[in-house]
């Protein structure tokens, strides 16, 4: 695993420091990232449906306390998706 910087975090150290920090990461050493990457669960509801409407085979819209497996999420597509949420980091 590469190891990361935060671009938006908070720091010590001057503007110019951090600017040259994360240029000297993302060119040399590592991988550039924004808080918002790192969350691991979509950041609303919102956000969840439309990570998740997208792995479905089944063209109705589940209700929020519906078996997603009935609408054609199987454990491939559950495994893509929480691969992608780890990729953040």
């Amino acid at each position: 695993i590469k190891p990361f910087m935060v671009a938006d975090a908070l720091a010590d150290f001057s503007r110019e420091e951090h600017l040259m920090a994360l240029t000297y990461t993302a060119g040399r050493s590592g991988k550039v990232v924004m808080t918002d990457d790192l969350l691991l669960l979509p950041a609303s509801k919102q956000a969840l449906r439309d990570a998740i409407l997208p792995l479905l085979e089944d063209d109705d819209i589940p209700e929020d306390d519906e078996n997603l497996i009935d609408y054609g999420l199987d454990s491939v597509r559950m495994m893509a998706l929480a691969s992608r949420w780890r990729q953040a980091i």
